[in-house]
């Protein structure tokens, strides 16, 4: 397994940020006609919740982050199978379709998901064939992030089949003795459901319909490749409900000046990538006294529909702390334009 010094990481960060990042200026309050909508989010210290917002009402759901280790891609004709890489999952391809080989997991090429989810990035890509869904009867090794010393820690499994109603996967224990054969529901009004190793497996289907979210808060797994080996590090920061909507960036425009004609430049690039908002939106700011992150304020966001192009909201991040002090509490502003 990939292992880096934080501190080689943190020292490298500073002197980058130091050097690069743009001079924090005052927050400019709005009109007081403006229409323009707050929120705070809780994700705790440890920013350990996966908090499901929507624009219009609030906060939909919040869950634990590290109550799943595998997502699933919820539509009929869904394939993708995601790992979670907030609470450090790997995953490795063992090369046989024996669930008695491979009981070493030094000997394993462990991989990852690529913070975009993009299908062809993702450490289970080639877990069937493309054209017609058919399973190569792999198996996989995953590592759960919990550390070596956690009996609970490594599982093999296998995918072995998806229909438009469910997938189904096979469990054994590191010595190749089989555990149970394990069902993932589909919700077609859903885009992703999950699945713990916990109990040998269990199925989640706690994530609120795609038409009841924007966006999510978690922690995920962000890869700087400029490390050697890369370096496999946590952030926290914004999922994007990637069925229902489109998110385009800017930074050249003052937030309170924004119109719905903006959100229809030519320079602006709309992506449906998860991690399109992401988590740039706050830096660390390296004090004596220690790490705080600073918000970029100056950044807008248009979060656009799909499939009606006229429902377009402009949001931007205003801090990472409560009123309290305490980290892990995004507070955002928001307007629907007209």
């Amino acid at each position: 397994m990939i292992k880096v010094r934080y501190t080689a990481y943190m020292l490298t960060m500073a002197i980058f940020f130091s050097s690069c990042e743009k001079e924090e200026v005052p927050i400019k309050l709005p009109p007081k006609d403006h229409n323009v909508g707050m929120m705070s989010v809780d994700l705790g210290t440890e920013y350990d919740k996966q908090v499901y917002i929507n624009l219009d009402s609030g906060i939909v759901q919040s869950v634990d982050n590290n109550l799943w280790d595998l997502s699933f891609d919820a539509a009929p004709e869904g394939f993708a199978i995601y790992i979670n890489g907030g609470k450090n999952v790997l995953v490795a391809n063992t090369g046989s379709t024996d669930f008695s080989d491979i009981r070493i997991t030094s000997e394993l090429n462990w991989r990852w998901d690529e913070s975009s989810g993009n299908p062809d990035s993702l450490a289970l890509s080639n877990w069937c064939n493309l054209h017609n869904r058919r399973s190569y009867d792999s198996v996989y090794v995953i590592d759960r992030g919990m550390g070596s010393s956690n009996a609970n820690n490594y599982f093999k499994f296998k995918i072995i089949a998806v229909t438009p109603q469910k997938y189904v996967i096979s469990v054994a224990d590191m010595k190749g003795r089989f555990i149970k054969e394990t069902n993932v529901y589909k919700s077609p009004d859903k885009m992703l459901v999950y699945f713990s190793f916990d109990n040998g497996g269990t199925y989640h289907n706690f994530e609120p319909s795609i038409h009841q979210w924007h966006f999510k808060f978690l922690r995920y797994r962000w890869v700087y490749y400029e490390f050697t080996p890369p370096l496999l590090y946590q952030v926290t920061g914004v999922h994007l409900n990637k069925r229902m909507f489109d998110v385009a960036v800017d930074s050249t425009l003052q937030f309170y000046d924004i119109k719905f004609d903006h959100s229809l430049s030519p320079t602006l690039c709309y992506s449906n990538d998860r991690d399109q908002i992401g988590f740039e939106w706050k830096y660390p700011d390296f004090t004596p006294n220690g790490v705080r992150y600073r918000t970029r304020s100056y950044i807008n966001y248009f979060l656009r529909h799909q499939h009606m192009h006229a429902t377009v909201y402009k949001l931007r991040f205003l801090d990472f702390y409560d009123d309290k002090g305490n980290k892990g509490s995004p507070r955002f502003e928001f307007q629907l334009l007209h």
